[in-house]
């Protein structure tokens, strides 16, 4: 068999695989396809330039349908429920009495509500119903809504009003959630829309920490809200991999390991 039909068989295992996985390291294709570091980087490359998959720092990541598919606001609840617990313990340990924060619509920062009545004095802005309504009837927070054109399946409110109403305050934090996060695409989300939204949050607040799973890294979404350096920490799990969160420490963001 030639030399050249040999590597194309190994293009398409490795992309199969990688379509399989996700996302997966150098180290992972090293030792499965049995290469060198070196073949793989090359392999990536190629099949990067040939849209077969996306190269990032430290692996790939599958470019297959699904890039502008958002799972449901149920599915995503269900999904790494204690790991998402604890990301919200830690990220209520950065709120200060008398101080006023963005909740960004999110399954992560809906379970920090849980943990809310514990700080004194705090207004909330959120454009997330769910998140409003577990707020309602704890005396210490003062809620406001970021009203807009209502996204049915995923309980928030999107659009030129919602953004509208971000552009015209200021807040002390934003705790914010995303869709997918590595170095090459920085914060993603699926929708245009949210990315906006995003975007003005990070920019109305002092200091805006991501809380996100580990599923999230080493991901493509549809649409960069910014380069991650933008914002000043990240909160995950222990389930991340190590090797993703050094990267991103490498841009002097502060990364947060719960």
């Amino acid at each position: 068999m030639e030399i050249g039909v040999l590597r194309e068989e190994r293009y398409q295992k490795i992309v199969d695989w990688v379509n399989k996985k996700s996302a997966v390291t150098v180290d992972e294709l090293c030792e499965r396809f049995h290469i060198s570091q070196s073949t793989v980087s090359r392999d990536l490359q190629m099949l990067n330039k040939a849209g077969k998959l996306i190269k990032t720092h430290g692996g790939a990541v599958s470019n297959s349908a699904g890039l502008a598919t958002e799972p449901s606001f149920t599915y995503r609840k269900a999904q790494f429920t204690d790991e998402k617990q604890r990301i919200a313990k830690k990220a209520v340990e950065y709120i200060r009495p008398g101080e006023t924060i963005i909740l960004d619509s999110g399954t992560t920062t809906f379970w920090m509500t849980e943990l809310l009545s514990e700080v004194e004095n705090i207004n909330i802005w959120t454009n997330d119903l769910y998140i409003a309504f577990e707020l309602m009837n704890h005396d210490n927070v003062d809620v406001t809504m970021l009203g807009g054109k209502l996204r049915k399946k995923y309980f928030n409110a999107m659009g030129v009003l919602t953004t509208q109403l971000i552009k015209n305050i200021h807040v002390d934090r934003a705790f914010l959630g995303v869709d997918a996060i590595n170095v090459e695409g920085g914060l993603m989300v699926y929708s245009t829309e949210e990315a906006e939204l995003k975007r003005l949050m990070i920019e109305k607040s002092r200091e805006t920490i991501v809380v996100c799973d580990h599923s999230k890294f080493e991901k493509m979404a549809l649409m960069s809200i910014c380069p991650i350096e933008n914002v000043q920490k990240i909160i995950t799990g222990k389930e991340t991999d190590i090797k993703a969160i050094e990267l991103i420490r490498k841009l002097n963001v502060d990364v947060e390991i719960v």
